[in-house]
């Protein structure tokens, strides 16, 4: 079987375990000069918002936060911003990706506001990324979207990251992974090479060794080597599995907003049993209406399977087409398995 990986943040431990296993690595930099001017800001995203609205009347500004109850804050505060994220319905999300899509390819000028979605499915190009800090990895994706072709003046900074009260430190990102990331920026110019060391310094086996991190990585890889054992190990490790992937489990849930639509496409489809197509076509538009939740949010939520037969549950809170879902402080914990004591990690 032959395959290709083309990427910028691959783990340096990742990439010494498939050098093992015999594939070859490349590393080569298409990049003439730096895309970005990066300015560090010890201070919180929250203070500088206003003049990111003033930067938006005459120029494409991008902010990325850590996470979904950040973004949603800080949409509160600035009605003139737009916001996407991953808890809008799968129609709205749509039609916000189509609306970003157009509003980075065209000549508007404004402010959109985004979480960790922007950094692997979106082809944007900003003029400005204003950012808090996250991992080196999710970092430098971020940056991605920023001057994407290389072709705006990097005279002056177009990336600014905010390092202080980021939101998701723990729940999200690894602390001592933030932290090792934080120790390792700098001001000025970001070359390819700057961004690949930066990469090594955080991800290497010698600075993760002894962490939260590296503990889990370990028993999630002897958990996939397993696999090639049999079932009777698959069988036995099915509980473990659980928990080491628990940060990627996810249901697909329905706002309770909906269930009078939901209800009338659920009656159609099962009125057209026998009809595999119609079926098909019915689900997918009763799935419009859904997005997928964090199991660890899911089960603090009030929620109803809505049909016998599938796994797709109303839950109760609000939904807004401009804000999304908007979860209860008890349900928007994202208590993953990533929280963890690592004071005194240096």
């Amino acid at each position: 079987m032959n395959f290709s990986l083309t990427t910028l943040t691959f783990p340096e431990f990742l990439r010494e375990r498939f050098e093992s296993m015999g594939v070859e690595f490349k590393t080569f930099n298409t990049q003439e000069k730096p895309y970005h001017h990066v300015q560090v800001i010890d201070d919180s995203i929250d203070n500088h918002m206003e003049k990111m609205i003033e930067l938006s009347q005459k120029a494409k500004v991008l902010v990325v936060v850590n996470t979904v109850r950040k973004a949603i804050e800080l949409k509160e505060k600035f009605e003139e911003a737009k916001l996407l994220h991953s808890r809008f319905i799968l129609k709205d999300r749509k039609e916000k990706e189509r609306e970003i899509m157009k509003f980075f390819n065209s000549q508007e000028k404004g402010l959109w506001i985004t979480t960790q979605l922007a950094e692997v499915s979106l082809d944007l190009d900003a003029d400005y990324l204003f950012t808090e800090l996250s991992t080196a990895d999710s970092l430098i994706q971020r940056m991605g979207r920023c001057n994407r072709k290389g072709q705006k003046s990097t005279n002056e900074p177009n990336v600014v990251v905010f390092t202080k009260d980021c939101s998701g430190v723990g729940p999200v990102y690894y602390k001592h992974l933030h932290e090792s990331t934080l120790r390792n920026l700098r001001d000025g110019l970001w070359d390819w090479n700057f961004k690949w060391e930066l990469v090594e310094k955080v991800y290497s086996e010698s600075a993760l060794y002894g962490t939260k991190y590296w503990e889990r990585f370990k028993k999630a890889e002897s958990y996939i080597k397993s696999l090639w054992e049999g079932a009777d190990s698959l069988i036995r490790s099915k509980s473990e599995a659980i928990d080491l992937f628990r940060d990627i489990n996810a249901v697909q849930v329905i706002p309770e907003k909906f269930k009078e639509e939901v209800e009338s496409l659920i009656q159609e489809w099962e009125r057209a049993k026998g009809d595999f197509v119609k079926r098909a076509k019915l689900l997918s538009d009763i799935l419009e209406y859904s997005f997928s939740l964090p199991v660890w949010s899911f089960e603090k939520l009030e929620k109803q399977k809505i049909h016998p037969k599938l796994d797709i549950y109303y839950v109760e809170g609000y939904y807004d087409k401009n804000i999304g879902f908007v979860l209860e402080p008890e349900a928007d914990t994202e208590q993953t398995p990533m929280e963890e004591d690592e004071e005194g990690k240096g």
